[in-house]
């Protein structure tokens, strides 16, 4: 069993408090960027996410409490690039012939397109996470889950956009 270096993972988390704003959270839209209410909804994730973590993993509190952090922050970092790119690619393969038949704009809030691209990112991206750094596969069941605690938190976010 590969040992975790707890170290190198606690300097990673206190630097990336150092680096990272609320923009970046977990699901990376430019609508989130200047809003207040994006600190509380990463907040949320966590929270939303923690219990699925257990439940797949079994660790101890406080090691899914590491899981949920590193696997977030992983997200967070990659999905700013990942999940940018495939909502600029999901807007122009299926996007274009969604707004002619739906007639609506671009990059507009209720775009189904991006919210499964970003659910899909972001649970692929921490499985990858859980795997390699904690050593664990959790599989196509915990995939599921992963996705199932994403497509709730990235939900809130977007119901965030048409309460806020």
């Amino acid at each position: 069993m590969k040992r975790i270096n707890y170290g190198f993972v606690s300097l990673v988390i206190v630097i990336s408090f150092f680096v990272a704003t609320p923009a970046y959270a977990d699901v990376v839209w430019p609508a989130l960027r200047d809003r207040t209410i994006a600190g509380c909804l990463v907040a949320l994730g966590l929270i939303i996410e923690f219990p699925f973590i257990w439940w797949m993993t079994r660790f101890s509190l406080a090691k899914c409490l590491l899981v949920d952090i590193v696997m977030n922050l992983a997200s967070t970092l990659l999905g700013i690039v990942l999940i940018l790119l495939a909502g600029i690619l999901g807007e122009v393969f299926p996007g274009l012939l969604l707004y002619q038949v739906f007639n609506i704009g671009t990059f507009n809030p209720g775009t189904l397109v991006e919210f499964v691209l970003a659910v899909v990112i972001n649970a692929f991206i921490e499985k990858f996470v859980i795997k390699k750094i904690f050593s664990l596969d959790i599989g196509r069941k915990g995939f599921r889950l992963l996705c199932l605690a994403n497509a709730i938190s990235v939900g809130i976010v977007y119901l965030s956009f048409y309460i806020v």
